[in-house]
């Protein structure tokens, strides 16, 4: 379907411009190949019954028992592929019918019709429809190319679309494209996959046939459009070179593995801001390939891009340039595949040359399923801090931030419609008689939690003297134990501590300094315990925990669970990072960005008995590109340095660092701008 008269040689459009809306006529012919491509024949097999079979393929239908599985034998040049299915083909008339049109944002269809005098009399209107993406198995879809969108273009019901042997019947067929941008833009590409449609549970997906591809950046394109009352005609692209792949196996049946998605809670291409993600497939000899899907706020697809990961390949996005002008429509994003691949994420959010903060993705099954903590909010005065709410349920959600603050609590209620984004500062959500008492704003807990995926980021204001941005995950874990592995109190850097108590009662904490070499210094420290209110936080600097001198590392130990975050600040206010100190001890972890143009520091402290760790150092094609000589580090050790001088060879080639320990690890890393005006932190 909608396609011109085949032929031998081309094919075209012919096109009309009205105004701002092109018109594009063209004719198919419902046959079942186009000469252009390698001759493609069916056999049927169970419970199809063949109708007629052409030089070009066989037209088939459905005997009336269809609920019992069946199989397509294709065969492409005499050499028979076997696809196995178990669901009916429902709509075979041709190679042609319905078509999916995919097109840039700014260019849409706005009407259609056919006609054909084959047969009967028959004209009407074709069914147009906007789709996120096409559906081709239960667990495979086709997503458009960044910038543009897909567009479903169909029969209506009772169109006879019958053919008896030998047989061509000819529709003509007219779509208006309007164009939005024609004054600075006029002309524009289209790229179009004809499918064959199939019903499965009552739902439909669409066999891509013509060409046998899936990814849209592989296609050819078609040129369209041009100035006011142009008539031109237009070929379609020649695909009788279109690699024809070894098997096509379109399986309908389940596969059995589980889905997973990694979620960038947060994106923003706007007013200065940019965005970088990145994906680590942390597996030694399994490739992964799987689906990075960007929504809207309001969980509009804007666009789905086929990732392709080699064992520890690795790869990097700058968002703007991925998606040009949809970029700034961006809420989230997420990464979904169906391996059991390791797989790991960060983002990164900037404004070049003024801040910047990094916070690891979240994997599907660490979303939170109760209470979410915000352990810190800095608002009023110099700071603002963002709150960014994913819901991933399938109905919305009220969400109540119960935050705490002078004189008692302010209770925000937050509606999330399902897979939708709510982002906001706690600015813009105070009535004007909080905007006074916004600087007493200390922390929060959020009721109604489950199936939240939250983030916030939390940083100075423009127009101050300082240039401090940082964030967190939100989530619902605590532990009784957190480590925070570096200290730098000096004239040149402070760290800041954070512990939040979301319980209603008191949390006794001790605390443990230890030295570089794993020694605990609490003997005579003065400051081993305090206590923290119950929905209260400690905040302060290291410095103001008069630690010994030789102090490397220290670690907090309450009475009850806990939620935190270290920080680490230039005190000339042009740099600051953080990360969790919660749950951040692993035997395995990854260092996933090495900066290339600045530095990257890697501190990390065995926290259990004696350990060997291993690192090795990769490229973002999963090439080995160093690995250290084994690092032995004593109980409570800690090393602290350049990522470079933790091997004797060259890394410059490598692009992140992986580790492995025989025993618990807990580590991180900052990464800096050459220019010393950017820094962030992520925990390994």
């Amino acid at each position: 379907m909608k396609r011109a008269r085949l032929s031998k040689t081309t094919r075209a459009f012919k096109m009309f411009l009205l105004g701002c809306v092109a018109l594009v006529m063209f004719s198919g012919c419902f046959t079942a190949l186009s000469l252009l491509m390698p001759t493609l024949r069916f056999r049927i097999i169970g419970h199809y019954d063949v109708l007629t079979t052409t030089p070009r393929g066989a037209i088939f239908s459905l005997l009336a028992q269809t609920s019992v599985p069946g199989g397509v034998k294709y065969s492409f040049a005499g050499q028979p592929r076997l696809s196995v299915t178990t669901c009916p083909l429902v709509s075979v008339f041709s190679l042609y019918d319905p078509m999916i049109m995919q097109l840039p944002a700014h260019v849409w269809p706005t009407e259609g019709t056919y006609e054909s005098q084959v047969g009967g009399p028959q004209s009407g209107n074709l069914l147009l429809s906007q789709i996120p993406f096409v559906p081709v198995t239960s667990e495979r879809r086709i997503y458009p190319e960044p910038g543009h969108r897909l567009y479903l273009i169909d029969f209506p019901e009772g169109v006879d679309l019958s053919l008896v042997a030998g047989e061509e019947r000819e529709f003509d067929f007219q779509l208006k494209l309007f164009n939005s941008l024609r004054e600075t833009d006029p002309y524009y590409q289209a790229k179009v996959i004809s499918t064959v449609k199939v019903a499965l549970d009552n739902r439909a997906y669409y066999l891509p046939l013509y060409p046998l591809e899936t990814d849209f950046a592989k296609l050819p394109a078609i040129t369209l459009g041009g100035a006011d009352g142009d008539e031109y005609e237009v070929e379609l692209p020649d695909m009788s070179g279109f690699p024809i792949p070894e098997e096509l196996s379109y399986d309908m049946r389940a596969s059995g593995l589980p889905l997973h998605r990694l979620f960038y809670s947060h994106i923003n291409c706007n007013e200065g801001w940019q965005t970088e993600l990145a994906l680590i497939n942390d597996d030694d000899s399994v490739a992964l390939s799987g689906t990075l899907i960007f929504f809207s706020d309001s969980a509009e697809v804007l666009a789905g891009v086929q990732v392709a990961l080699a064992p520890h390949g690795r790869k990097e996005f700058d968002v703007g340039k991925l998606l040009g002008v949809d970029a700034a429509r961006v809420g989230y994003a997420l990464f979904e595949y169906r391996q059991e691949n390791l797989v790991v994420g960060y983002a990164r959010y900037f404004v070049t040359g003024v801040y910047r903060a990094a916070i690891p993705a979240l994997p599907m099954s660490e979303i939170s399923q109760g209470e979410i903590y915000i352990p810190h909010i800095a608002a009023g005065g110099e700071w603002w801090t963002g709150i960014s709410l994913i819901n991933a349920n399938s109905t919305a959600k009220t969400v109540e931030i119960v935050t705490n603050m002078e004189g008692g609590s302010w209770t925000i209620n937050v509606v999330v419609e399902p897979y939708c984004r709510r982002y906001f500062t706690f600015a813009e959500m105070a009535p004007e008689h909080l905007q006074s008492k916004l600087s007493s704003l200390s922390s929060a807990t959020i009721t109604n939690g489950a199936g939240i995926i939250g983030l916030e980021l939390f940083g100075s204001k423009s127009a101050g003297v300082n240039k401090y941005l940082s964030g967190v995950l939100l989530r619902d874990s605590t532990v009784t134990t957190m480590y925070y592995p570096h200290t730098a109190s000096d004239q040149l850097w402070w760290t800041g501590v954070v512990g939040y108590n979301p319980q209603t009662t008191v949390a006794q904490v001790t605390v443990t300094p230890y030295n570089a070499a794993g020694e605990s210094l609490a003997a005579g420290f003065s400051g081993a315990t305090f206590s923290i209110p119950g929905q209260d936080k400690y905040l302060g600097a290291v410095a103001n925990l008069q630690f010994p001198v030789e102090t490397a590392w220290f670690k907090l130990e309450s009475s009850q669970p806990l939620t935190g975050f270290e920080l680490f600040g230039k005190a000339d206010g042009s740099q600051m990072a953080g990360y969790s100190s919660c749950n951040i001890d692993t035997l395995h972890g990854i260092f996933p960005k090495l900066e290339k143009s600045g530095w990257t520091g890697i501190a990390f402290v065995n926290i259990g008995r004696s350990s060997t760790v291993i690192l090795k150092a990769y490229n973002d094609a999963g090439e080995l590109v160093a690995t250290n000589e084994p690092l032995a580090l004593a109980a409570n050790e800690k090393k602290a340095t350049v990522a470079e001088a933790l091997f004797s060879a060259d890394i410059s080639a490598a692009t992140y660092l992986t580790f492995s320990a025989d025993s618990a690890i807990v580590g991180f890393q900052l990464n800096s701008s050459a220019d010393g005006m950017m820094l962030d932190g992520l925990p390994a």
